[in-house]
């Protein structure tokens, strides 16, 4: 496979992932009505087990090398689906999504802070392209922001 058709594909796998990630929250959304907020997370917890598991378990290195690494990484996750899927009790989808998407510019500024270092004007540039188009995306002058609920504004720190 040339190099080309590898960064096609790698492409066509980031887009489709995407999509299927924006689609979630509808879903999310609709189902929190009838099944509880950490049970949802769980089954997804278990799909993603059942899709990964068998590509992972033919892999030539020991799954178990960073177990308690995987533990910790897997308990931010898992805090992480269960605030957002309370948090959508409670807001819409595209607020969520709003929420979810200011890990993007946390990120940045907060490893800047803990590796003091200084910021350069193309990131700041970057993160304010990056404010500028989650606002747009979810409704600019028409969002409420002062409403949202406490869990959702706390799911960027989880994702770090």
């Amino acid at each position: 496979m040339t190099q080309t058709q590898k960064q096609n594909i790698s492409v066509a796998l980031l887009t489709f992932s995407m999509v299927f990630s924006g689609t979630t929250y509808f879903v999310i959304r609709d189902l929190i009505s009838s099944v509880d907020p950490v049970a949802i997370a769980l089954y997804r917890f278990f799909l993603g087990l059942g899709f990964f598991g068998p590509i992972f378990d033919n892999q030539k290195n020991n799954l178990f090398d960073n177990w308690l690494d995987g533990m910790i990484s897997g308990l931010f996750l898992w805090l992480f689906m269960v605030l957002q899927n309370i948090g959508l009790e409670f807001t819409t989808a595209s607020n969520s999504s709003f929420l979810t998407g200011l890990f993007i510019i946390f990120v940045p500024i907060i490893s800047a802070f803990l590796q003091s270092e200084k910021l350069s004007r193309l990131k700041i540039l970057e993160l304010f392209l990056s404010i500028l188009g989650l606002w747009v995306i979810t409704g600019g002058l028409q969002n409420k922001f002062w409403r949202y609920p406490f869990t959702l504004s706390s799911l960027s720190l989880c994702i770090l």
